[in-house]
């Protein structure tokens, strides 16, 4: 690591360390998170190595009490927001897109290389490669956030799509990409996700 990168990440680390009331908030040095003056950090809130928050001055980001956020997670809010309740672990290499808003409801876990994305990408033009093409963020009247409700459990490798609502206390298989809500209390496998039973 070049002795510029160091300092960059030591700097960052300061940075986290110096916001007020807050009490064994650990915060790797080598976290990143482009304005510290938009996050609102519960109590013994842990942010582990190589974890990305890409966020705003006109964006919102709480994590809550007890909550660990694992190594080389990205949470990119766009124009959006993410909420994160008490007691949530996400585990590692997870990626949470904000645009149209997520939330993470308290004693939540999410599995391993996990993504939840609240926006869709626009591919309609063929003459336009799809990277061109903006990414759709529509916050009409019927448009929702994602929410991962109390204690739900998220599986390895699983793909949340925007709008989606998953039920306190349900179970995600791993693997599976939910594109339906999933009432509570129920276990969902599959691509796309069906409920197979109830807990």
């Amino acid at each position: 690591m070049s002795y510029i990168k160091k300092i960059q990440n030591r700097l960052h680390s300061i940075l986290f360390n110096l916001l007020p009331n807050k009490v064994n908030l650990k915060i790797a040095p080598s976290a990143r998170v482009y304005t510290p003056s938009s996050l609102t950090l519960g109590l013994n809130v842990d942010i582990s190595r190589g974890t990305v928050i890409k966020n705003k001055d006109n964006t919102k980001v709480k994590i809550g009490d007890n909550t660990c956020i694992s190594e080389y997670c990205v949470l990119d809010l766009g124009e959006g927001y993410i909420e994160i309740g008490k007691e949530v672990f996400i585990n590692s290499h997870v990626v949470i897109l904000g645009h149209l808003g997520v939330v993470i409801d308290d004693y939540a876990h999410i599995g391993p290389h996990s993504t939840i994305a609240s926006h869709k990408h626009i591919f309609q033009n063929k003459k336009i490669p799809i990277k061109e093409q903006d990414v759709k963020i529509t916050k009409q009247k019927n448009t929702k956030p994602i929410k991962i409700g109390r204690d739900a459990l998220i599986g390895a490798n699983c793909v949340i799509l925007d709008g989606v609502q998953i039920g306190e206390g349900a179970i995600i298989g791993a693997g599976s990409v939910v594109t339906e809500d999933i009432p509570k209390y129920s276990i969902a496998v599959g691509s796309p996700a069906k409920v197979i039973k109830k807990r």
